[in-house]
């Protein structure tokens, strides 16, 4: 039998198992393609970026780096973060330890310093946002809770 032949042999054949699938059968029991909302399963968090004059979010899992930005977005804290090392990622809490850098300098030894210190970070809330994707939607240092946009652009 040639490959068209098979080709299509099994396509019909896929397509009449689903047609004879009994209710509440899955596709993937009846042979064809599972169709899972894109993102159903993974949890993201919102790490803010600027880029182009304008910012913006990026939908992320696990980030190794994260700028958190609170919401409403003038006047609220902004954690910026790098080397996040996360444990219970996907779970209803998930927490993590990196780097936090601090947004306002100061003079140290006649110097204009930035400091960065080891701190930890919670994100709970989990919220369904943008294109039906779950969200982590909110962010505590442990003396601070800033709640964390689950939508696609940096305007809520």
């Amino acid at each position: 039998m040639s490959r068209t032949r098979l080709a299509a042999t099994a396509a019909t054949c896929l397509g009449v198992a689903a047609l004879i699938a009994p209710a509440g059968v899955s596709a993937v029991a009846s042979g064809a393609p599972p169709t899972a909302k894109a993102g159903s399963s993974q949890v993201f968090v919102n790490c803010e970026t600027f880029s182009r004059g304008r910012f913006s979010y990026d939908a992320s899992i696990r980030p190794s780096t994260c700028t958190f930005q609170g919401l409403p977005n003038g006047g609220a804290t902004e954690w910026r973060f790098s080397s996040l090392r996360w444990a219970g990622w996907g779970t209803t809490i998930a927490v993590a330890t990196g780097l936090y850098h601090y947004r306002h300098g100061e003079y140290k030894d006649g110097k204009f310093v930035y400091p960065v210190v080891s701190q930890r970070i919670v994100l709970s809330r989990l919220r369904t946002g943008c294109d039906g994707r779950r969200f982590y939607t909110s962010a505590s240092d442990g003396e601070q809770t800033n709640r964390l946009a689950d939508s696609c652009t940096a305007e809520q």
